[in-house]
């Protein structure tokens, strides 16, 4: 599963550079990068090794399970793409630069949004899967917003085994690190 902005969703972690990594962040700003691994069987994955795309998320609870592992509910913020990995104090970093959305004209961002939603409207109305009253509510969200959960509530299978990465964060703005 890939974490999108502006969607919501728990995140297990079990590999101890990532446990400490939401431990960190939870001491500080919450914010945490999230990006998926193109190996799961890499067990110290380089920048080679993992999409260089992904998604800044807040880690709004954290639970600490009884096998070890961790259960964060994050909530996606925005896209960025990694420009540094940095392995800290026992823990990984990122630099990443945000990913910005490209706007498109009123006229067209309301055709192509109104398309995906009749789309979507009759996919789910096929497959049982999405609740009637996120349907009725989707209509009143912002349309750079209104596309982003829709890949989570599709139910599909991939033929590639993938495991997400959390790392702590450092925002970079005109080539400078904020943290």
């Amino acid at each position: 599963m890939v974490l999108f902005p502006f969607v919501t969703t728990s995140v297990f972690v079990g590999r101890e550079k990532s446990i400490k990594s939401l431990s960190e962040a939870m001491a500080g700003e919450k914010k945490i990068f999230l990006t998926t691994q193109k190996d799961p069987e890499v067990l110290k994955p380089t920048i080679q090794d993992i999409f260089q795309v992904g998604t800044e998320a807040k880690i709004t609870q954290l639970l600490r399970l009884p096998d070890g592992t961790v259960k964060a509910l994050v909530e996606g913020n925005r896209r960025g793409k990694i420009v540094k990995l940095s392995d800290e104090q026992g823990f990984l970093t990122v630099d990443f630069i945000p990913v910005e959305e490209n706007p498109m004209p009123d006229t067209v961002s309301q055709a192509a949004l109104r398309t995906v939603l009749e789309a979507f409207e009759h996919y789910s109305s096929l497959s049982g899967a999405v609740s009637k009253n996120f349907l009725r509510i989707w209509k009143f969200w912002k349309p750079t917003r209104h596309g982003m959960p829709m890949p989570s509530l599709l139910n599909y299978r991939s033929k590639w085994r993938t495991s997400r990465r959390c790392w702590n964060v450092r925002i970079l703005k005109s080539g400078f690190s904020s943290a």
